[in-house]
């Protein structure tokens, strides 16, 4: 999933560290200069946690976050719409940081 922010590349990369902090993941792995940030979520009652992947790209004068998020486990075949929350939770509660 993909969502167009009109902020600079720099405030939306920082937002996302915000954002992923303040939900709980932690940081596995970032590069500032591809806009990778990897992302570890742990254990639920519904998974047995994700990896959760935002690249984030700079066009023109907006910036682009896609996010990915997939069990860590290969066994668990559904992930009962955790997955989705995430990246839901994730633009609800970074839009609303940008929008400040």
């Amino acid at each position: 999933m993909k969502k167009v922010f009109k902020n600079s590349y720099n405030i939306v990369y920082v937002n996302c560290h915000k954002t992923a902090i303040q939900l709980g993941f932690k940081i596995n792995k970032e590069d500032i200069g591809t806009g990778i940030i990897k992302f570890k979520i742990g254990a639920s009652l519904w998974s047995f946690g994700e990896n959760f992947v935002v690249q984030i790209s700079e066009m023109k004068n907006e910036t682009v976050v896609e996010v990915s998020s997939e069990g860590k486990v290969g066994l668990q075949i559904y992930d009962w719409g955790k997955n989705k929350e995430n990246i839901e939770q994730f633009f609800e509660t970074i839009t609303e940081q940008l929008s400040k």
